[in-house]
């Protein structure tokens, strides 16, 4: 579970550093962090509110495979058809003796326009 928070945490502080002054990727980035912004279609929208607490998770189609992706600060309200800013990234499975990688997707924050 700590490995787990730790990847989240690396998540959200990595999806942050993009937010100040629309500092974001360009559509095509890769690089050795194995990280990849996207474009994706919205098939679902999955939400839940319990007084002042929201969830919200998008269904999309990334290479042929239908996958869910995280919203978890709340930073977009997507609705299906939409396409949304998706930031995809892999790392290396804690567990040593994993031959499988991880993978995670999350919903990157929209820019500000400037005025």
């Amino acid at each position: 579970m700590k490995q787990y928070s730790q990847l989240i945490f690396s998540v959200l502080a990595f999806t942050l550093l993009l937010t100040p002054g629309c500092r974001s990727l360009p559509s095509d980035y890769t690089d050795s962090s194995s990280s990849a912004k996207v474009q994706l279609e919205v098939l679902k929208v999955f939400s839940a509110n319990d007084g002042n607490y929201q969830f919200r998770s998008y269904l999309v189609e990334w290479k042929g495979q239908e996958v869910v992706v995280e919203d978890p600060l709340i930073w977009t309200n997507y609705q299906v058809g939409d396409h949304a800013t998706v930031l995809v990234m892999y790392s290396d499975h804690p567990n040593e003796n994993q031959d499988a990688g991880l993978m995670s997707f999350v919903v990157a924050p929209p820019c500000k326009k400037a005025k």
